[in-house]
């Protein structure tokens, strides 16, 4: 009885803590702490079994092999331009408003438009197997096709977020980490054949969503309510979004053809470890879309930009440590790779523009169709333009500075919009 009562009181005083602070940081700080405990766990486990996975690779795969992995998976990525990305949002956006039979419908919607992701896989096996590039052929046809099962079986994470149930998505997440890195380790083990190695990445990938998508409907069984006018939001995402797919995938492509797969595999390695704290982007997007739905456009212009001031102060901390180990995580854990570390420092930096995802989370919250469009058009078109001009003569150098200013020019753009728009005035 005693210790359960110290447990309550301390319970109650980390309660009216959190709520104390809420007058510095505008945030709901009970709903940060529960739900990023559990987001940021499943990150956590997440970014553990892609870096475990990175080292095998650096350590069983030659970098030629490597960097057409990593092709091929951009490829995919390029084409998944095609498919309906942008309904997670949306049906995260339904769920969180009780319309959540949007996950079904998604799912089912996705799926038809992935036939064009399969039409355009098959359209690139015939090209490279015409050109006698018969792994990349098989592989890009393998990738492909499953392609469109995976990312509409992912969406019972955007439900699960609309529903606040942050402890079931991070316990299926943990799964959906681990289940295809291990059987991916125990491939590469065995083969450096690259058809084999993306089968099995494309086929793990793929039926652990679908299992988990149909374990969440079974589990949490979803109304059968609808909002058509939120799923035609998605698709708006989806369309905005695709030009910034292809921009994202872009590099590696051209790296590839310019330098060919080893010099891809640098450049992925240098990407790899900066890009593992994302989890901290994902968890705080996650929880900030139900919340900021729920915002008036006058309340998210006063809280959001120390919000911003917040998330940036305390990401200073992370990135100097990440800058200062660099070379050390890289000596112990890619001693193949050490070229990618100064590529890696540097790109590290783009995690202080994280704080620019509130102004994004605002403007999907209240679906505002043209300042998104704005947004995903212009910075991908400078993104291409600056990837084309500066890769070719810079090299790797090229690439890195493209991330870096893209990102820049994309902070400056949405808060430009966020408060200057008569929308927000």
């Amino acid at each position: 009885m005693q210790v359960k009562k110290i447990i309550e009181n301390y319970r109650s005083k980390t309660y009216n803590l959190l709520r104390w602070s809420e007058k510095f940081t505008k945030t709901d700080m009970v709903y940060l702490t529960k739900g990023g405990f559990w987001l940021t766990l499943g990150q956590i486990f997440s970014s553990i079994s892609g870096l475990l996975l990175a080292v095998a690779f650096a350590h069983l795969i030659p970098q030629e092999i490597y960097g057409n992995y990593k092709y091929i998976l951009s490829l995919v990525g390029i084409l998944s331009a095609l498919s309906l990305s942008g309904i997670g949002v949306s049906i995260t956006q339904n769920t969180a408003r009780g319309f959540e039979g949007s996950l079904e419908q998604g799912f089912w919607e996705n799926l038809r438009w992935g036939i064009l992701v399969i039409l355009a896989s098959l359209g690139g096996f015939i090209y490279y197997f015409l050109n006698e590039n018969y792994t990349i052929a098989y592989s890009l046809l393998i990738a492909g096709t499953t392609y469109p099962i995976l990312q509409s079986s992912s969406f019972y994470g955007s439900f699960l977020g609309g529903k606040r149930e942050f402890k079931a998505s991070t316990i299926i997440g943990i799964f959906r980490s681990i289940i295809p890195a291990f059987l991916i380790f125990l491939t590469i083990i065995f083969t450096q054949n690259l058809i084999i190695i993306i089968t099995v990445y494309s086929l793990s990938h793929a039926i652990t969503a679908l299992f988990f998508y149909f374990y969440t409907i079974k589990k949490f069984k979803p109304n059968n309510k609808i909002d058509e006018k939120n799923i035609n939001f998605g698709k708006h995402l989806s369309l905005m979004g695709s030009l910034g797919t292809v921009a994202d995938n872009l590099e590696s492509i051209l790296i590839f053809h310019f330098f060919g797969g080893a010099q891809l595999a640098v450049y992925t390695f240098a990407t790899a470890l900066p890009k593992q704290f994302n989890f901290l982007k994902k968890a705080i997007q996650t929880m900030a879309l139900p919340k900021l739905s729920q915002k008036s456009i006058p309340e998210l212009k006063k809280i959001i930009p120390t919000k911003i001031a917040i998330l940036f102060f305390a990401l200073i901390p992370v990135v100097g440590a990440y800058i200062l180990s660099a070379p050390y995580i890289y000596k112990i854990f890619f001693p193949q790779y050490l070229d990618s570390v100064i590529y890696s420092q540097i790109l590290s930096l783009y995690i202080f523009l994280f704080p620019s995802l509130f102004y994004t989370q605002a403007l999907i919250a209240h679906a505002r169709k043209k300042e998104l469009y704005i947004i995903n058009t212009v910075v991908p078109i400078i993104s291409i333009i600056l990837l084309i001009t500066l890769l070719p003569i810079y090299g790797i150098w090229g690439a890195v500075a493209t991330s870096i200013i893209s990102k820049i020019i994309h902070f400056i753009l949405i808060a430009f919009i966020f408060h200057k728009t008569l929308f927000f005035k």
